[in-house]
């Protein structure tokens, strides 16, 4: 198409491969979407971009119809967004391919047959994806996008193409650099978590040849864990063979009560265990939303020990049967899980490298991040070595004069292994 003036609309079909199931997709991205960006019912989604504004719904045949207000006359443009567009609503996928795979596992196969056309739910933009995302650690999905809409309509500027309620576009990366997110309720933490991502944006911008290097390369940005990064490489990414063996649903729904049990019980899924985490997730019959924390007891030669569990890990400890702080998400009690209760009798009876065994989804700044990085290379019970935060965090690289102070200040307990 030549280059022109600019169009009211333009409207372009989307060719799929069946069966695709939309309801499933949409209703995803409905539960998740923004207020001030992006607007999903039955007939649609809708979403603000940098010219305008999209939509996209179900047309005749094998097809989504997308609708761009205004639109460019520019043939490139239109590829990037078109392009965009079918990542987001995953277009390219061969379901029976992938059917191929996953049908005849006996833990897959009944889901797959029944819904032989689930998708993974893509994102418009690696970073708004990687903001999104820390903003849904440890809370619930209305909260993370209720913090979603407070972000885009503080620091978002106006769409140039606003209606029907979606009136802001993402903020960039320059504006959330230096933003005083804490001004919307982030605490300071994860405030800082996004302003440091937005710092190295440049990362999710470059594209590893392979799923390793994506998963290290997003690994170095703040708040990304293991769990964060294969969520990232799925649905920003499209990686199909990510998969977060931490997940504590698809670990249940798996029955597979160890991470590592899952990672090799998922060796048979490839190339397409991305697909068989949405099939896990999307048949598991686990009353657990994805971000609720589940609160366990166990008894110990030193009393009760409560934890703290959420999807990626261990997100709190406490002595006693209480926990000391409010939890940022919905919590319910549970039967401990198998592999606290072994990790917990192994320590006690002498192991105690046991505990290195356990996830932890830790909450922090990044300085905090690498206070607790050098925590865990010191070896257990060296006398004078493991009695508080000060000694790791005196000895980090570009300590500041407040290290030893935010590290005491952080620490909620002592550290098990005290000698």
């Amino acid at each position: 198409m030549p280059g022109g003036a600019d169009g009211p609309a333009i409207t372009l079909r989307l060719a799929y491969r069946p069966p695709y199931d939309w309801p499933a997709l949409v209703a995803f991205l409905g539960a998740r979407a923004i207020p001030g960006l992006e607007a999903v019912d039955a007939g649609g989604y809708r979403r603000t971009v940098e010219n305008g504004r999209l939509e996209v719904r179900p047309d005749r045949g094998n097809a989504l119809a997308l609708t761009l207000t205004p639109f460019r006359r520019e043939r490139g443009e239109l590829l990037e967004i078109a392009g965009r567009v079918r990542r987001m609503f995953d277009l390219d996928a061969d379901p029976l391919q992938i059917a191929a795979t996953l049908a005849a596992d006996p833990l897959l196969g009944p889901s797959v047959r029944a819904r032989p056309g689930l998708r993974i739910p893509g994102a418009w933009d690696p970073f708004e994806a990687c903001v999104r995302a820390i903003l849904g650690q440890q809370v619930s999905v209305r909260a993370a996008t209720t913090f979603a809409g407070r972000l885009v309509e503080a620091f978002g500027a106006p769409s140039p193409a606003p209606a029907d309620g979606i009136t802001h576009l993402f903020p960039t990366p320059e504006r959330l650099g230096s933003a005083a997110l804490e001004k919307i309720g982030l605490t300071r933490a994860r405030a800082e978590s996004i302003r440091c991502v937005a710092r190295s944006a440049q990362v999710l911008r470059q594209r590893p040849e392979s799923l390793e290097g994506l998963v290290d390369r997003l690994r170095t940005l703040p708040g990304v864990g293991p769990w964060t990064a294969h969520y990232l490489a799925m649905r920003a990414f499209g990686e199909v063979d990510a998969f977060p063996s931490g997940d504590l649903v698809l670990r249940k729904a798996a029955r597979e009560p160890l991470p590592a049990a899952l990672e090799q019980r998922s060796t048979a899924w490839r190339p397409w265990r991305a697909y068989a985490a949405m099939h896990l997730w999307s048949s598991s019959s686990v009353p657990l939303e994805p971000h609720m924390i589940e609160l366990s007891r166990v008894d110990s030669p030193l009393g009760t020990v409560t934890f703290a569990v959420g999807p990626r890990g261990l997100c709190a400890l406490t002595l006693g049967d209480r926990m000391p702080m409010s939890l940022p998400s919905p919590a319910r009690e549970t039967r401990p899980p198998p592999e606290i209760t072994a990790v917990l009798a192994a320590y006690f009876a002498g192991d105690l490298r046991a505990i290195d065994k356990m996830d932890v989804d830790p909450e922090g700044t990044p300085f905090q991040h690498r206070v607790w990085a050098a925590l865990r290379t010191i070896p257990p019970g060296l006398p004078g070595r493991t009695r508080s935060w000060r000694a790791p965090s005196v000895n980090l690289p570009q300590r500041a004069p407040w290290a030893p102070r935010t590290a005491g200040t952080r620490s909620r307990w002592s550290c098990p292994a005290t000698g």
